[in-house]
């Protein structure tokens, strides 16, 4: 949980918008947690992606197992094995609807605790 706590204050911190966290350990063996953020341009995205990328090697000594699409993209896809980070431009979000397909999933709300400082 810690974890999660961490990468939903980077994504918060750096302005990523409507933060979802899914636990899909029930239905996937892909990983426990999938979240979904949306970034309001592709330069947002990769600054939001550089610095989740940063923070979890230097605070948590965690490297990702892929990420997928660094480098003016509308979605970025990085794996850290457990969570899957999912940030995409807002109408590549609605395109996609990940939603759909995890929505019926277990939703994880932590906002309360990071933004209180229980974190």
């Amino acid at each position: 949980m810690e974890t999660l706590k961490l990468i939903y204050k980077v994504l918060d911190n750096k302005k990523g918008e409507n933060i979802v966290i899914y636990n899909i350990q029930t239905v996937s063996t892909i990983a426990d947690y999938m979240i979904i953020c949306t970034c309001t341009s592709e330069v947002h995205l990769e600054a939001v992606a550089d610095e989740l990328l940063y923070v979890m090697k230097h605070e948590k000594n965690l490297l990702p197992i892929a990420v997928d699409g660094l480098g003016r993209s509308r979605w970025v896809c990085i794996d850290f094995g457990d969570v899957i980070i999912h940030l995409m431009t807002d109408d590549t979000r609605k395109f996609y609807d990940l939603e759909s397909i995890w929505g019926d999933c277990d939703r994880i709300s932590i906002a309360n605790e990071v933004n209180s400082g229980n974190n």
